[in-house]
């Protein structure tokens, strides 16, 4: 290994607006790191670390027209390929119709406006020497870029309400979402003592987000709950997985499990009847925003 190492930190012009353009380390920082300490493909480590790169950006309902208009703090966001890092000030969007340039606008990109009872996925974008900004899509991984955009960040989700356009009310801290509201998604008498794949419709679809729910059984009717990724296991007393709530008489407990994509999970009862109810209210959610991917 050659010594003295030199180091040198510029300043790399972002493709995003002047204004926004963040200080980043370029690839000759990740060679030095390469030459100074072993590592090897640095800069394919370095990416890595910056996908986790999220702070602030926290979405919430808008305290003037909350139905209609969704607040993003400010915040710094990775793009989802790792090739831009973004900052935005505070920013406001509105669900009227197609994506218009700045805070304050419709963000739609390609709806004319926001149909009832649907989920919507809100992002920061940049890229192609266009100001930050943000978006709303169906798509929780590929939205349609306005103009010349070029890249983006997924920030979270909200949905509509089941007969109107409105936003349903929620807050957000970080990874964690919690509805004003909680919301029965299951309300199942005899449930059977089958796998039986539930979706929960409060739940965002397109991401796998833990889900916060509270569980309730009543009489013998025990139920374990579980990912769907994992086997399609038995309640028992004696022997794994056990049970998640139940036994006995009528009970309930707060759960954290894991949705698929399409916000589903398994469930499966120890025994059931046309006395057996299971009820699953939905709270919340976490949703780790790419961070994994």
């Amino acid at each position: 290994m050659a010594l003295p190492v030199t180091i040198t930190i510029t300043q790399v012009a972002s493709t995003d607006s002047p204004a926004n353009a963040p200080t980043v380390w370029n690839t000759n920082v990740f060679q030095a790191l390469e030459d100074l300490f072993g590592i090897p493909n640095a800069l394919a480590v370095g990416r890595a670390l910056l996908r986790s790169v999220l702070a602030g950006c926290q979405l919430s309902n808008d305290g003037t027209s909350p139905n209609t208009v969704i607040d993003v703090s400010a915040g710094i966001a990775m793009a989802s390929d790792q090739l831009l890092l973004m900052e935005i000030g505070a920013f406001t969007g509105a669900t009227g119709g197609i994506w218009a340039t700045g805070s304050g606008s419709n963000k739609m990109d390609t709806s004319t406006a926001v149909a009832a009872n649907t989920w919507y996925h809100v992002y920061v974008i940049g890229g192609g020497g266009n100001a930050t900004d943000i978006l709303f899509s169906l798509s929780a991984t590929a939205p349609t870029l306005p103009g010349t955009y070029t890249r983006q960040r997924r920030l979270g989700s909200f949905k509509t309400a089941s007969a109107t356009s409105n936003i349903l009310l929620f807050t957000q801290d970080g990874d964690y979402v919690i509805w004003a509201a909680s919301v029965l998604d299951v309300d199942a008498t005899n449930p059977g003592i089958n796998q039986v794949i539930r979706t929960l419709p409060s739940v965002p679809t397109g991401p796998n987000v833990f889900a916060i729910l509270q569980v309730f059984t009543n009489a013998s009717a025990a139920v374990h709950i579980s990912d769907l990724a994992a086997n399609n296991e038995a309640p028992s007393i004696t022997v794994a997985p056990l049970e998640t709530v139940g036994g006995g008489a009528a009970s309930g407990a707060r759960i954290l499990i894991r949705t698929n994509t399409l916000a589903q999970i398994s469930t499966r009862n120890i025994s059931s009847g046309a006395g057996e109810i299971l009820r699953i209210a939905v709270l919340g959610w976490y949703d780790r925003r790419g961070r994994d991917l």
